[in-house]
C-alpha cells in the first residue's frame, strides 16, 4: 500500500492476484479505508508558499526570473504534503471511503470519488483563513487495525495534506462541501481533484494534485531522531 493508500498503483497488484484465491478464501488486508477532513495550518501554508519566493528575482545573475514565479507556484501547490501532525489543526470529523478487496476490481481504481458532492463536513469547529484537506488510512487485518491517524504511534506510513492555493474562510458552525477524485494516470499514480466550497457563503476553491510527486516535510524531531538512530547503527 501507498501513500494515501492508492500511491503508485501497488492495490491493483494486489487485486490481481485474487485470480489465484481459493473459493471463499481470505484476504490479508481485506479492506482499507481512506479518511478525509478539512484542516487548518497556517505554518504550513506560509512554509509551502515561501519556496516560490526563488522565482521571484528580478537579477538573478542578470537573468529575471519573476516571470516563472506564477508556474513555480503552480508546481509546488500540485505537490501533496507527505508529514505529520498534531490533531488540534482538524476542523471537523473526517469522512470515510472504504475499499473492500474482496469485492473491488482494478479496473473500479481508474477514477474513484473518495468524496461525493453530496457529502459534507457539518459544524467547523475553528475560526480559519487556511482550509485543506487531509488524508490518513486504516488497513484493518483480521485481529490488527493497521492506521496512519495522528492519534497512533508513528510507522512507516504518513498522514498526506493537500493545500488550496487560495484558501477559504470560515466559521465555527459553518459547513464545507465538495468533491475529492483520484483519477489513475500513466505514472503509476493518482491525480488528486479537490473542490470545496463553504455553504453558506458559496466561496469556493479548488486544486489539482500530483500524487506521483509528493514533498517529504521532515520536523526537526524527526530529523534529530533518524540522526540518532544512524548514529547508533555505526556505533
Amino acid at each position: 500500500m501507498g501513500y494515501m493508500l492508492l500511491s503508485d498503483r501497488l492495490v491493483e497488484s494486489f487485486l490481481h492476484a485474487k485470480k489465484w484465491l481459493k473459493p471463499n478464501g481470505l484476504m490479508f488486508p481485506s479492506s482499507g479505508d481512506i479518511h478525509l477532513a478539512p484542516f487548518s495550518d497556517e505554518q504550513l501554508y506560509f512554509e509551502h508558499y515561501a519556496r516560490a519566493t526563488f522565482w521571484q528575482q528580478r537579477s538573478f545573475y542578470g537573468v529575471n526570473l519573476s516571470a516563472l514565479h506564477s508556474a513555480a507556484m503552480d508546481e509546488f501547490f500540485r505537490q501533496p504534503i507527505v508529514d505529520t501532525f498534531d490533531m488540534p489543526v482538524l476542523m471537523a470529523k473526517s469522512v470515510k471511503h472504504c475499499i473492500n478487496f474482496m469485492e473491488a476490481k482494478a479496473e473500479d481504481l481508474n477514477r474513484l470519488h473518495v468524496l461525493s458532492p453530496r457529502l459534507l463536513w457539518y459544524s467547523c469547529n475553528l475560526t480559519s483563513a487556511f482550509k485543506k484537506c487531509m488524508s490518513i488510512i486504516e488497513i484493518p487485518f483480521v485481529f490488527t487495525l493497521l492506521q496512519s491517524a495522528p492519534t497512533e504511534p508513528l510507522t512507516r506510513w504518513s498522514q498526506v495534506r493537500c493545500l488550496l492555493q487560495t484558501p477559504l474562510f470560515t466559521k465555527p458552525g459553518q459547513t464545507l462541501s465538495g468533491t475529492v477524485l483520484l483519477v489513475a494516470n500513466n505514472r503509476q499514480s493518482y491525480d488528486i481533484h479537490i473542490s470545496a466550497t463553504v455553504d453558506q457563503s458559496g466561496f469556493t476553491s479548488g486544486n489539482v494534485l500530483d500524487l506521483k510527486n509528493p514533498y517529504f516535510r521532515l520536523l526537526p524531531s524527526h530529523i534529530e531522531h533518524d540522526d540518532i538512530s544512524n548514529r547508533a547503527h555505526l556505533i
